[in-house]
């Protein structure tokens, strides 16, 4: 009796690849197509769903993606921070429906098209980072639970871009010819601002200050920035500046001249805040290595525990990260542990 399995299926090229190579490898395969919000895209998943030549399932998720993701969102801008968006829905809403659908639905397995590797080593599951480091998605998966890694198939890993859309091209697939998408999905427009102040009351304006408390000017609402960022500050003081700081409770904005904003070399969380995925217990000689944003580089990193707060220092000075981002940790390409940012130290 063939394995069964339900990809989860929104008629972009990766899906509808990890779709058909799973047929073609002789699994008994149904699609489904998540529906986020209303600016999900349900026809592209029936269109692959229909070359293809398999059934599709469609599965409403939009009360918990509200209440996961859109919530979460909000909450994190509100307080100052930058969220993980993607990392939360795939936690509590994509990949936690797919599973369960998949087990409500009788199939024995699930699978995306994400860009990385699950194995199982001393009787726990693990995410692996993908052979094409370029597309590896592994980061995203920090927060996935041992019960959802243990039915879940990532066919596109050890494959690349590449070869994909040729591949799909050659078949004729309306998806082959698809572009990427960077956009948030439930915001189409990329404007996040205007999103948040329609369903919430946000912060009034404030005022940007320097290092030393002095107030430099007026900031249109802690919102509409993120620490790093350089650009539509919507300040002039006739020389780059960069946003350090974001503080919800007084509504500041800290900027620092761009050539003396140092990059950070320590960043820190809560215990309670770990994830673990190889390991419950991190062998003390383990080379880790540490990602704090999805196309940040890989530094080496040491990490030590005091009073409930852990600390990770870099071998080399991180610029990239922000409170509220994740700080993903490898053993080589093993996912091992990750967290949310709680504090960056320069």
């Amino acid at each position: 009796m063939k394995t069964s399995v339900l990809v989860g299926l929104s008629g972009g090229l990766d899906s509808t690849f990890a779709a058909l190579s799973l047929m073609e490898k002789g699994y008994a395969v149904q699609g489904a197509v998540l529906k986020f919000s209303d600016h999900t895209d349900i026809k592209a998943a029936e269109k692959a769903a229909s070359e293809l030549g398999i059934a599709l399932h469609i599965i409403d998720c939009r009360e918990d993606f509200e209440k996961q993701v859109t919530e979460y969102f909000t909450n994190e801008y509100l307080s100052g921070r930058t969220p993980n968006p993607c990392v939360v829905c795939n936690r509590y809403v994509k990949i936690k429906k797919l599973h369960d659908s998949a087990k409500a639905l009788g199939f024995d397995k699930f699978a995306t098209g994400h860009y990385c590797g699950i194995e199982r080593e001393n009787g726990r599951y693990f995410v692996t980072r993908a052979a094409d480091l370029k597309k590896d998605q592994s980061y995203m998966l920090w927060g996935l639970s041992q019960e959802q890694l243990a039915d879940f198939m990532t066919p596109l890993n050890g494959i690349e871009k590449d070869y994909i859309r040729a591949y799909m091209a050659e078949r004729g697939f309306t998806s082959a010819s698809a572009k990427e998408s960077q956009d948030i999905c439930f915001i189409p427009d990329g404007d996040y601002a205007r999103y948040i102040s329609e369903r919430r009351a946000v912060p009034p304006k404030g005022f940007f200050i320097d290092p030393n408390g002095n107030i430099l000017g007026e900031h249109r609402g802690i919102i509409h920035y993120t620490v790093g960022q350089k650009k539509r500050l919507g300040i002039a003081l006739g020389e780059k500046m960069t946003v350090s700081e974001i503080n919800a409770a007084s509504n500041t904005v800290t900027l620092m001249r761009s050539e003396d904003y140092t990059p950070a070399y320590a960043i820190t969380f809560t215990d309670t805040n770990f994830q673990y995925l190889s390991s419950l217990d991190i062998p003390e000689n383990a080379e880790l290595s540490v990602k704090v944003r999805y196309s940040a580089e890989p530094r080496r990193t040491e990490i030590k525990t005091e009073n409930g707060i852990v600390t990770a220092s870099f071998d080399r000075a991180f610029p990239e990260p922000a409170p509220g981002q994740s700080a993903v940790f490898y053993i080589g390409d093993k996912l091992a542990f990750g967290a949310f940012i709680d504090k960056v130290i320069r």
